[in-house]
């Protein structure tokens, strides 16, 4: 059965859990994939790789982390279906509301790109 990987430093890392989590379909109880429970040394990796990340990220000028927001907001838009398909696979909800759900998030991602703008206030 297809582990799914854990996300740390940018990289899919498959974890040397001992114990693994069934992911299901709600819908049809079909099992799609397994999750690690991920080991207290994993985790700490996890976190320390994240706060590196965040001394990197908070050097990056606003205006190039609004870039990168709407360049990744390109890729939502671009994947959009593929998105909500699996979103309605995890979870259960019919393909419509699942593609409702990644509409927001994209409008989302693109309040994060304009927060800059928007600080600047109004005259």
């Amino acid at each position: 059965m297809n582990k799914i990987a854990n996300f740390i430093d940018g990289n899919a890392v498959v974890s040397q859990a001992n114990e693994w989590i069934d992911v299901t379909n709600p819908a049809n109880n079909d099992l799609l994939g397994m999750v690690p429970m991920t080991p207290t040394n994993e985790i700490q990796d996890a976190i320390e790789q994240a706060l590196n990340a965040q001394m990197h990220w908070k050097e990056i000028a606003i205006s190039e982390r609004a870039r990168l927001m709407l360049r990744y907001q390109h890729l939502l838009k671009k994947r959009h279906d593929e998105i909500a398909t699996l979103l309605s696979k995890e979870t259960g909800k019919t393909l419509a509301d699942a593609k409702g759900d990644v509409w927001r998030g994209i409008e989302v991602v693109e309040q994060a790109a304009n927060i800059a703008s928007n600080m600047m206030g109004k005259r």
